[in-house]
């Protein structure tokens, strides 16, 4: 055991695996039956993750998907909506907030979380609530928050059945020694800024590893995704001694023009002397490689906290914000 991890973030890192089958088994009883115009899902910070895991996952369903990060509602949730509201810790007041306005709609709601507020409100209004377990950092229970909306959607018909992919993400994951390969990428980002790119279709891979970043390793880090990047963020690495270090993330499902266009982008980089290092994607499926990517993140981030001498579950400066917002 490594002397800075107090809470035990190794373990639950080399055990995530068993998450996906353990969460997608906690939505096993629920169905909604009536009509669902859309899926919207309330959370912020790594409770939001898995709406935009959904999002990214179901991109070419005919039900569209929004994540909300905010205080307000939009105007296309109506009691149509099926929403999901999850806080891990049950107690972020924006998420409370908003469990409390879509309830006024009439939404169908189901909630997510390890315990607090929000379910003490599901209960005292009885809508359904699903309760994961305690303990965890809420970035490391992404499995937990994700695979029981993935069941229930399952069982509502608004997808096809998700068994043997859930199946394969697990037993891909289970099968996977990321920190051995994380190791070396964490070593050259130690003094740097990461910044990280992928594609569209692995943008929630790109938003996470940005994430696990800032928590876990207490670093600034930033994202974005092409072919957008393309078109603009590449104008300014023309001054060149940037303090950056870009991470591109790839696939062999990307398209062959886009791949083009990736090889142009890490030449261009190249010779501006800038440090990049590819990170290929891997897994038995699309489910698969979406959460291999990002547990291959986790770790990472995990990794470089070790090397910086940073405690991996420690939320410091986000906890003095929230205590302050408390007084």
């Amino acid at each position: 055991m490594v002397v800075f991890d107090k809470y035990g973030m190794y373990e639950t890192l080399e055990n995530l695996y068993s998450q996906v089958e353990k969460g997608y088994e906690l939505g096993v009883d629920i169905t909604v039956h009536s009509k669902i115009e859309n899926i919207v899902v309330v959370g912020v910070g790594a409770s939001a993750m898995p709406g935009y895991i959904l999002q990214q996952y179901l991109h070419d369903s005919d039900v569209p998907v929004f994540v909300i990060e905010d205080y307000s509602l939009p105007g296309f949730v109506t009691n149509n909506s099926l929403v999901f509201v999850i806080s891990y810790t049950g107690n972020s007041d924006e998420t409370l907030h908003l469990y409390k306005e879509v309830h006024k709609l009439g939404c169908q709601i189901i909630s997510i979380g390890a315990a607090g507020k929000l379910r003490e409100l599901a209960m005292y209004n009885k809508t359904k609530h699903i309760l994961i377990p305690s303990g965890m950092q809420g970035r490391l229970a992404y499995p937990f928050m994700f695979f029981p909306i993935l069941r229930i959607l399952e069982n509502s018909g608004v997808i096809n059945e998700q068994d043997k992919y859930v199946k394969k993400t697990s037993n891909f994951l289970r099968n996977n020694k990321f920190e051995e390969i994380t190791g070396d990428i964490a070593e050259k980002i130690i003094s740097k800024t990461p910044v990280i790119y992928s594609s569209t279709k692995y943008e929630v891979v790109a938003r996470k590893w940005k994430l696990n970043f800032n928590e876990t390793a207490e670093i600034p880090s930033f994202y974005n995704t092409f072919p957008g990047a393309f078109h603009n963020d590449i104008a300014g690495f023309a001054k060149k001694n940037l303090d950056f270090y870009f991470i591109l993330i790839k696939s062999n499902d990307e398209t062959p023009v886009l791949l083009k266009k990736e090889k142009i982008f890490k030449e261009l980089l190249k010779e501006l002397n800038l440090p990049i290092v590819e990170v290929g994607i891997t897994g038995d499926c699309y489910l698969a490689k979406i959460f291999s990517a990002m547990l291959m993140g986790d770790w990472m981030s995990y990794t470089l906290a070790i090397k910086k001498g940073v405690e991996p579950s420690s939320r410091r400066i986000v906890d003095e914000f929230e205590k302050r917002m408390n007084l």
